[in-house]
C-alpha cells in the first residue's frame, strides 16, 4: 500500500498535511544543519594583534584548525578580538590553529565597489600558509597576543 492509497483526498487532509509538514521540517534540518552532532567543539578565544608595538586598530583575525571550521574576529580600536566559529563569540576548535592578519586601508568615500584599500600591514601575514603564526585552542585560554613586525608594502 502506498502513501497515496493510505491517505484519501479529500477526506483525509488533514493526514496529508501532517506528513507533508513533517517532511519540511526533516528537509529543513538536513539543509541548514540543525540539530546536528558533528560540529567540532570551541571554546571561547580572544587576543590582541600589535603590528611594529603599537595595537593594530582593524582588520580581521583567522584561526584555521588542521581539522574543522575556522574561527573568525574583527580586530577592533584597541586591537583586541573575539573568534567566532558556528555563532557569535563561540571561540575556535579546540586543537591547533594556523592563523591569518589582515588589515587594509579603508576603501575610499563615495567610490562605488571600490573594494579594499592597499594592505596596511606585510602582506604575508595575509594568509594562514605564510603567515607563521600558529596557536593552539585548549578548553580554558589566555587571550592570545600576536605580534606583527615589518613594512606595509
Amino acid at each position: 500500500m502506498t502513501i497515496l492509497q493510505t491517505y484519501r483526498y479529500p477526506t483525509d487532509v488533514r493526514g496529508v498535511l501532517c506528513l507533508a509538514a513533517a517532511m519540511a521540517v526533516a528537509l529543513c534540518t538536513m539543509a541548514t544543519g540543525c540539530g546536528r552532532s558533528d560540529r567540532s567543539p570551541t571554546a571561547p578565544a580572544t587576543g590582541k594583534v600589535l603590528f611594529n608595538g603599537k595595537p593594530l586598530q582593524s582588520g580581521s583575525v583567522m584561526f584555521v584548525p588542521d581539522a574543522g571550521r575556522p574561527a573568525e574576529g574583527e580586530i577592533q580600536s584597541d586591537g583586541t578580538f573575539q573568534l567566532t566559529t558556528y555563532q557569535k563569540h563561540d571561540g575556535a576548535v579546540v586543537g591547533h590553529h594556523r592563523v591569518a592578519i589582515t588589515c587594509n586601508e579603508p576603501p575610499k568615500t563615495g567610490v562605488i565597489d571600490a573594494g579594499p584599500g592597499p594592505s596596511l600591514i606585510p602582506l604575508k601575514y595575509n594568509e594562514h600558509k605564510t603567515s607563521g603564526l600558529e596557536a593552539t585552542v585548549k578548553d580554558k585560554n589566555e587571550p592570545f597576543v600576536f605580534e606583527l613586525t615589518g613594512k606595509a608594502p
